[in-house]
């Protein structure tokens, strides 16, 4: 799922002052390779990525698929680096394949290609990088279940992969294994992937979706699938975006949070566990610095540098040191100071601090937290990695079962 860090400057004409900062942005992540790498995180279904300032990335997990991109197909506690990669710049984990982009604006993919989402115009999986085919000077990219999307610096969007649900936004429902662009689809300044749907934020502030919609989360104000490209409705001034299992949530220009689509176990944040077909504000949120959702759950990065979680609980990922099934209004995640950035996986969390540690909480059936055990943490904790190239020593791992199975995603 996608991981944004927009700052929020509340100045006179903040707008326009924002929108001209993310294509600046953008351009620069394209147009100057020799910059180094910032440190990222990402998360996916059971497995976690983390992009070091050396440009090397580094996976642990689940990995039946190959989707840690060190050859095999073996699950790891502790992290282990992606093989052949140098010189990424920008990260993303979907629910079992990954995809980077390197200085050079090209995009390398790995994990379960079933549908074609490892763009290389083949199906076949793959347990160590491959190059996708056909885009080139790309600038943002995010992976869903089984399909991916990417920006180029000219500001067109494309996709491939899975298009059972008019993800794909061509009109067809058949799958693509090579990047193909989606038309009428101009000036877009970030892409967002959910689990079948997709999203992009234009430069005039201004959210466009396609895809499933069973929930609303098109934010079209209905529940129809759709292929064709909708605006979401009555929706301007966003700066940044990210999608989950069904839902989406966006910050405007003012700091405030706002919400669409599923809301079973609150993670739109509002107070109700009732879906909205239209965004809705998340109430006493402000100063917010970036945002990233999870299966069902959501996290907000605030100006302070602290978490505020909401939504799904079952396994402790929203880092409140207690379990349930839902939590329908904001919390603090517990513990936790001077973050830099977040990131959520399908029932996992992963935080960078400035000091370059990362700290994990939630499920850890496969590993995914990155502590060298298989328990689950209900509670922030140190992941043995961090962003000085090295990685901590390992203790004895502790072979605890996981106490419950990761269910299947949702339709």
């Amino acid at each position: 799922m996608v991981i944004l860090m927009t700052q929020i400057h509340f100045l006179k004409n903040r707008t326009m002052i924002i929108f001209y900062c993310i294509s600046v942005v953008a351009m620069l992540t394209c147009y100057c390779p020799l910059f180094a790498a910032v440190p990222q995180i990402s998360g996916g279904g059971a497995h976690s990525l983390f992009l070091k300032s050396d440009g090397t990335v580094w996976t642990w997990g689940g990995n039946h698929a190959g989707q840690l991109g060190d050859g095999t197909n073996n699950p790891r506690k502790i992290a282990v680096r992606v093989k052949g990669l140098e010189g990424v710049v920008s990260i993303a984990a979907g629910w079992e394949h990954n995809l980077v982009v390197k200085s050079d604006g090209t995009v390398w993919a790995w994990g379960n290609n079933r549908f074609g989402q490892l763009g290389d115009g083949t199906k076949k999986d793959s347990s160590v990088p491959v190059k996708v085919k056909t885009i080139r000077d790309v600038c943002g990219i995010d992976a869903g279940f089984y399909h991916s999307i990417a920006l180029q610096s000219d500001g067109t969007v494309w996709v491939w992969g899975n298009n059972e649900l008019d993800q794909l936004g061509d009109g067809t429902k058949s799958d693509v294994n090579k990047p193909m662009q989606v038309q009428g689809l101009g000036n877009v300044v970030t892409v967002s992937s959910g689990n079948h749907h997709s999203l992009a934020l234009k430069a005039d502030g201004t959210l466009w979706a396609w895809g499933a919609n069973g929930y609303g989360q098109l934010g079209d104000g209905t529940v129809m699938e759709s292929s064709i490209l909708s605006p979401v409705s009555n929706f301007n001034g966003a700066v940044s975006i990210t999608s989950g299992n069904n839902y989406n949530l966006a910050i405007k220009s003012d700091g405030s949070v706002w919400g669409w689509g599923m809301n079973t176990y609150g993670q739109l944040g509002n107070g109700t566990q009732i879906n909205s077909k239209i965004p809705v504000r998340i109430d006493g949120i402000t100063n917010v610095t970036a945002i990233t959702a999870g299966g069902y759950h959501a996290l907000a990065l605030q100006s302070d540098g602290t978490i505020l979680s909401m939504g799904y609980n079952r396994t402790g990922q929203l880092g409140i040191g207690t379990t349930s099934n839902y939590q329908y209004t904001v919390l603090n995640v517990r513990g936790l100071s001077d973050i830099v950035s977040i990131a959520a996986g399908y029932y996992h969390c992963l935080a960078l601090k400035k000091d370059g540690t990362v700290w994990v909480w939630g499920n850890n059936e496969y590993g995914q937290l990155g502590d060298g055990t298989l328990n689950y943490r209900k509670l922030p904790i140190q992941s043995h990695i961090i962003s000085d190239q090295t990685v901590k020593t390992s203790p004895k791992e502790n072979s605890t079962p996981a106490i419950t199975s990761i269910p299947s995603p949702v339709e």
